[in-house]
Order: C-alpha cells, then structure tokens, then sequence
C-alpha cells in the first residue's frame, strides 16, 4: 500500500500518462454555479457513454453533497452565506473511471464517514439495499434530517465500496478524500 503526502490526494509518482487520464479536475467552491458546470462537463466528457455518465454525476452528486454538509474550509461569501470548499477529480484508467471527492472536514464528520465507510465494506453488496432501508426507517422514527444513506447509495452505483482516506490535519480537523471506482 502506497503512503501519501498528508495535503495531497494525488501524487506525481501516481500518474503516468500511458495508462490513465485526468478528464476533470476542480478545486474550489461547492456553490450551486459550480456543480451545474461540472455537471455539464461530465456530461460533455462522457457523452458517448450515457449510462457511465449518470452513474458519475449521480456520485458526483452525492459525494458533492457530503462536502457541502462536512467541509470546514469554506469561502465567505456574504454576511450570511458560506460556500463549502472541496477538491473533485475524475480520472480514466482504460474501462475504469476514479471519481476523488475530497475536503478539510471537523472531526465528526471524518468519524461518521469513516464508521459508514467501514460498515459497508463489511457488508456484501447483496445487503447494501436492506442496510440503506433500516437507516433510513431509522432516520424517520428519530425525526433526523438525514439519514445518512448517501454513501451506501453511492457504494450501490458504484458497485463496490468507497475508498476512504483521512488524514487528521490537528485534533478538529482532517482532509478526507473519498473515491468511486466506477466500471464503464
């Protein structure tokens, strides 16, 4: 297993340009402006394969959506309004895409993902359905605002388990970066 620089998500000694291509890379603000033009990007990129291309957004979606709930680092936009900051990567290795979602989260946040992470990989794909159902019975007999399925959607698109990395910057904060692996 390979070790990383804590800051970044992607080294030099990770790519070789033979064998995989970096189709989108962003690094900034998760506004509403921001995901509609990597929206229409993905679905600019990947146009001649519909059926990859909706898995991807719809990932991209998700995991767009745990940067917005999670992020720390954010810019200030106004007075009252805060745009969570994150990084998005999606690279192709011949029939596999990689999508990296990845930002400055408080602890909590690194935990809970990390504790989901975890249950699904050690859960068979076959469960995943039952599992995102008891959360989400759950969720409503608690009355929370969310039930915290996405990652389990996410893991049933992608057909596989999210990769998770977490590296704790101090005791209030960690970069945690999630990748899709998606078949085409």
């Amino acid at each position: 297993m390979r070790t990383m620089h804590p800051f970044l998500i992607y080294t030099p000694e990770d790519y070789s340009p033979t064998d995989e291509t970096i189709l989108l890379y962003y690094h900034g603000a998760f506004d509403a402006a921001s995901l509609a033009a990597i929206g229409e990007e993905l679905k600019q990129k990947l146009q001649d394969q519909p059926q990859v291309s909706w898995k991807i957004f719809a990932i991209f979606i998700e995991l767009a959506q745990n940067i917005m709930r999670y992020a720390e680092e954010c810019n200030i936009c106004t007075r009252q309004h805060l745009d969570a900051v994150g990084t998005c990567m999606l690279r192709q290795q011949g029939d596999t895409y990689r999508l990296t979602m990845a930002n400055i989260t408080n602890r909590e946040g690194c935990e809970f993902v990390q504790t989901r992470c975890a249950e699904i990989a050690q859960t068979s794909p076959q469960e995943w359905r039952k599992m995102k159902g008891r959360l989400r019975k759950e969720a409503l007999a608690k009355g929370w605002d969310g039930a915290g399925i996405g990652l389990i959607q996410t893991a049933i698109w992608a057909e596989n388990p999210l990769e998770l990395q977490v590296y704790h910057v101090n005791d209030k904060v960690g970069l945690m970066s999630l990748v899709a692996n998606i078949k085409a």
